[in-house]
């Protein structure tokens, strides 16, 4: 192999300096906003939970809640139609442990009767 020809040089110096140019683009862009406050519902009443989220630390769910002390509070968000119901990835957990879940479809997730939300520290 021989030495390097100009254009080559050229190409990896140019890539290098886009390189260089992207990772500073990308970290002065503006900061990512985190949520500071999530729905729970209890999946026993239909109540809605506007809880705020620790800001130094993870949260589990199904989380306790604050007046009954159960674990029953699942996070839930407005679907397409407007009503609630709890995110899919918890729904097959709503039916596990100690639970009733009267105020919840099994198989949707959708929150029948949902009230609220209020707003009430649960973490």
């Amino acid at each position: 192999m021989g030495e390097a020809k100009p254009w080559q040089i050229a190409v990896v110096v140019v890539g290098l300096l886009t390189l260089v140019g992207m990772v500073v683009w990308q970290c002065n862009s503006g900061k990512v906003k985190l949520a500071s406050s999530i729905t729970l519902v209890d999946v026993e009443t239909g109540q809605l939970i506007e809880a705020p989220l620790p800001k130094n630390r993870s949260v589990l769910f199904p989380a306790t809640h604050p007046d009954t002390k159960r674990a029953t509070l699942f996070p839930a968000h407005r679907n397409e139609s407007g009503g609630w119901e709890v995110s899919g990835r918890y729904v097959p957990y709503v039916k596990s442990k100690d639970i009733d879940p009267k105020a919840v479809d099994l198989k949707t997730g959708a929150i029948a009767n949902a009230t609220g939300p209020v707003e009430k520290d649960v973490f």
